[in-house]
């Protein structure tokens, strides 16, 4: 037992992705840099993008860190439900350490008015939804229908997961924008509440029907052999 607790160190210490493979995340960069009013003060382009910012850290280590262990992990004389709880609170760890990191820029934009009171709590709960989808991110790009029931699961998973972080995108140029307006109107709140309903829709859908299968992928040890296995065929 002294062994495995040895040998459970913290995904940030494994080798879990090559940071080549970050390149794909250019698109969503670009997304990101969508542009503010045209008139934005220099207070808004501060208060935008530094929030953007962290929200660009996170899809990074998402990506950077993908959510299955790698064959050290596999390897040990581990249970499915100790590889499970494993990845679980590795899961956590990554979703309330970007949402802390995001609480804490926010809180110091609210604190100079840069943001009110109600665009940070709606931030705040973007934030969150955010989160919790990117970091179920596993890519499966390799699996086809002779790898068995998790490839039937899964099937559309990695269109549904950008078609998900897009929508997530566009929606958060606009509730920066009406996280700075001064001027803050009913109609603006209720637009707002209304995309993180959305928002909180698409979330749900991510999770209910991904996200048993992906934690099951990701302790398999599927996800790391038949990686490699595509990588080997693209060099072919």
């Amino acid at each position: 037992m002294r062994k495995i607790r040895k040998i459970k160190q913290p995904l940030s210490v494994i080798r879990l992705s090559r940071w080549e493979d970050v390149s794909e995340l250019l698109v969503y960069f670009y997304l990101f840099l969508f542009p503010i009013r045209s008139e934005a003060s220099i207070q808004e382009v501060i208060t935008y993008y530094s929030l953007t910012v962290i929200l660009f850290m996170s899809l990074v280590w998402s990506r950077r860190y993908p959510n299955y262990l790698e064959e050290e992990m596999i390897l040990c004389p581990l249970s499915k439900m100790d590889r499970r709880n494993f990845l679980m609170s590795q899961y956590w760890r990554k979703v309330l350490g970007n949402s802390a990191l995001f609480i804490i820029g926010a809180s110091i934009l609210l604190g100079l008015n840069f943001i009110h009171l109600v665009g940070f709590f709606m931030l705040l709960v973007f934030c969150i939804l955010w989160n919790l989808g990117n970091h179920l991110y596993v890519d499966t790009s390799a699996l086809n229908k002779e790898h068995g029931h998790l490839a039937q699961v899964l099937r559309g998973h990695m269109v549904w997961q950008a078609v998900n972080e897009a929508c997530f995108i566009i929606i958060w140029n606009v509730l920066s924008i009406i996280a700075m307006d001064d001027t803050l109107e009913k109609w603006e709140i209720n637009l707002g509440i209304g995309l993180i309903g959305i928002l909180f829709l698409l979330s749900i859908k991510l999770i209910k029907k991904y996200g048993k299968a992906l934690f099951e992928y990701g302790i398999s040890g599927e996800s790391v052999y038949f990686n490699k296995a595509a990588k080997k065929e693209n060099i072919r």
